[in-house]
């Protein structure tokens, strides 16, 4: 059993939303860990430097004095620990025994005896985050590399001994080597943060940009796939109202004929059609149905049906009363729907023609002004019963027959003003000698040119019917007599 081409399509469409989706949250995630990473790399980098200088400047101050006295070394963490107002959340010194010496900030060391062994044993000062109640801060172990001086109470002098006595009691002797303890808060250091920063920033707007998107076309996706099948059936409505268009390069005995029909949207309101109608007659139809796209197209396809089933009648000698009777029969489907019709009989050259409230068509003569075919009736599906007249004119060898829409005749241009049917008579005129296709074209052309970028506005629809020699009732003499 075969998977149907848009099944497939549907299948891996949404593999490739999961996948999009998948990798924005990856790159997200990736892009969180990573600057935490290296945000969290830098502050310990930077915190060990700065321990290292406190302890530093500890060791410098010491080294003027006996740095195993306890008195001499608190007063130099004293000294460095005002130089440190808000950077530093305590210092201690501890011996070998982990006991304190010196301590500013707190009273004891974070640090167990065996860490401060390891922190001996290491290469690298030992440095790390600590989370304290109310904060993180991070704390670094640095070695005390201060040379102890011996301590002297007795200085000979010219061979004889003086003794002095410290009346104090003697301070508690510092055994082994000493480490020194600094706790630093991270956001108080000035590590290298912009630029990792602003490519993190950038990643991570780039993955919640990705990961948007995909969220966006999950929850569209059912609307797609409806879109794209209501695309699909106007695609179908359009090609068959292409289907629908008369020939243009028909061979029909006595006529020439061309039409053209642009929709305003993918479907359009707008229908014409020829008919080959009983007694070698001939039927020619163009119509506009009230509103646009599919709805109009709905509409004009009704409309269509019941003109060409009362075909036989509407080419009979009264036009009108089968016209009236389409009326009627459309007041209940539809309202405003312009419409014009005329049968050509080739016999005796004569069009008979019914306006149903639709733009006046007119036919050209060679030396003469343009007559418009006006007789008719309002428009179908508004008044029930409503009365209709028909027309009559008689052609000769080149004269043409003009039926245009109003979405030609309104076409407007940037100063809002319309194309209008003189214009559409003039560019006829100037045409004269063309053929009935290069009249349409010529015309449509003129239309394009003078809307110029301004989309259309209404359905396009124009027909044009050259009545040539080869009409019977020319070759008999006929129509030209009458005429």
């Amino acid at each position: 059993m075969s998977v149907p081409p848009d099944r497939v399509r549907v299948v891996w469409f949404r593999a490739l939303v999961v996948g999009g989706a998948t990798l924005a949250l990856t790159m997200l995630v990736q892009t969180v860990i990573g600057y935490r990473y290296i945000t969290g790399n830098l502050l310990l980098q930077e915190g060990r430097r700065e321990g290292e200088r406190i302890a530093r400047q500890i060791e410098q101050a010491v080294r003027s004095g006996d740095p195993r006295e306890a008195t001499t070394l608190s007063s130099a963490v004293d000294a460095v620990w005002r130089g440190l107002p808000t950077q530093a959340a305590w210092i201690v010194v501890v011996d070998d025994q982990n006991e304190v010496v010196a301590a500013r900030g707190r009273e004891r060391s974070s640090f167990t005896p065996s860490d401060r062994q390891k922190a001996l044993e290491a290469p690298e000062p030992t440095v790390r985050f600590q989370h304290e109640t109310d904060s993180t801060v991070i704390v670094g172990v640095f070695p005390c590399r201060c040379a102890p001086a011996p301590q002297r109470r007795r200085a000979r002098a010219e061979g004889i001994w003086n003794v002095s006595y410290d009346q104090r009691p003697p301070p508690p002797q510092v055994r082994g080597p000493m480490m020194i303890e600094v706790a630093l808060y991270p956001e108080k250091l000035s590590a290298p943060f912009s630029r990792v920063r602003r490519m993190a920033a950038i990643d991570a707007l780039t993955a919640c940009a990705l990961l948007a998107s995909m969220i966006a076309l999950g929850f569209r996706f059912r609307g797609y796939i409806r879109s794209r099948q209501m695309e699909a059936q106007l695609d179908a409505a359009r090609r068959v109202q292409r289907e629908l268009m008369p020939v243009s390069d028909a061979r029909i005995p006595g006529v020439e004929l061309a039409a053209d029909c642009t929709p305003a949207s993918h479907v359009g309101g707008d229908l014409v059609d020829v008919l080959h109608l009983p007694g070698g007659r001939l039927g020619f139809m163009l119509g506009d149905v009230s509103g646009k796209g599919l709805s109009a197209a709905l509409l004009m396809g009704l409309v269509q049906g019941a003109m060409t089933a009362s075909g036989a009648e509407l080419g009979g000698d009264a036009p009108e009363q089968a016209v009236a009777r389409v009326n009627d029969l459309l007041v209940e489907k539809t309202s405003g729907d312009r419409f014009f019709w005329c049968s050509f009989d080739p016999a005796d050259a004569t069009l008979r023609y019914v306006n149903a409230g639709h733009p006046p068509a007119f036919l050209v003569r060679r030396g003469r002004p343009v007559e418009p075919l006006t007789d008719g009736g309002p428009v179908f599906g508004v008044i029930p019963g409503a009365p209709y007249r028909s027309g009559r004119a008689t052609v000769a060898p080149g004269d043409l027959l003009v039926v245009f829409s109003d979405g030609i005749a309104e076409a407007a241009n940037r100063q809002d003003e319309e194309f209008g049917a003189d214009r559409i008579a003039q560019a006829v005129q100037a045409h004269a000698t063309s053929s009935a296709r290069g009249i349409c074209d010529a015309v449509l052309s003129d239309v394009e040119r003078f809307a110029g970028a301004h989309g259309a506005r209404d359905d396009r629809t124009l027909l044009v019917v050259r009545f040539t020699i080869g009409c019977a009732a020319f070759s008999t003499g006929r129509a030209l007599s009458a005429a």
